[in-house]
Order: structure tokens, then C-alpha cells, then sequence
């Protein structure tokens, strides 16, 4: 009797843990990805730039930054698309903009080309 009541225990306990990580990544601001906002030739290939605006902050795209040398902060918000917008940790400037199957992209404040 007292190992099925503490399956189920863990059960509610497991379930509420995962609702509340849902509750979480649903429960976030949306900001708007302009993709296309202006083209760029580095080492020789051109890169469409994109930007994203997040409380007045212009983060535009940086394909300088290498993202396997960040990692990933808060989770901050999403984009129109469902993208995940994170901070990146120590470093207030820059934010990492990802989704399921794709790449990060690291987005830096102001950068101008």
C-alpha cells in the first residue's frame, strides 16, 4: 500500500515539475525577427542581416561571434516565428536567438554594418 501511494506521489510531483517548465516557456514575451534588413559581405560571402527589437534595444544579427564560444542565460522571450530568445551569460550586449533543428544565432546590441 505505501509503495503505491508513493508512485503516485511521484507521479503528481514529476507532472507538476514538467507543467511548470511548460507554464514557462509558453508564458513568454514575443518580439518581432525582421529578417532581410539589409545585406553584408564577409570573407568574400554575402549574409542577409536580420534584427530583432527587444524593450527598445536594437540587437542586429553578428556573423563574427561564434556561437559555440557563449551560453545560453534566461530564457527572455520568443519571436513570432517560435524562436527561443535567450541572454547569453556575462555578457549583457548580446542575446542567442534559436529553435528546434537549427542553429544558435548570437544577435548583438547596436552592432552596425
Amino acid at each position: 500500500m505505501k509503495g503505491k501511494i508513493f508512485i503516485i506521489c511521484a507521479f503528481f510531483i514529476i507532472l507538476l515539475l514538467v507543467s511548470l517548465n511548460i507554464y514557462k516557456l509558453l508564458n513568454v514575451p514575443t518580439y518581432s525577427l525582421e529578417r532581410n534588413v539589409q545585406v553584408v559581405v564577409f570573407n568574400g560571402t554575402e549574409y542577409s542581416i536580420s534584427k530583432v527589437t527587444i524593450n527598445g534595444d536594437v540587437y542586429y544579427w553578428d556573423i563574427s561571434a561564434d556561437p559555440a564560444a557563449f551560453t545560453f542565460g534566461k530564457l527572455i522571450g520568443q519571436t513570432q516565428h517560435g524562436e527561443r530568445i535567450y541572454e547569453v551569460k556575462n555578457d549583457k550586449s548580446k542575446v542567442m536567438i534559436t529553435s528546434f533543428m537549427s542553429p544558435q544565432f548570437i544577435y548583438t546590441k547596436d552592432k552596425r554594418y
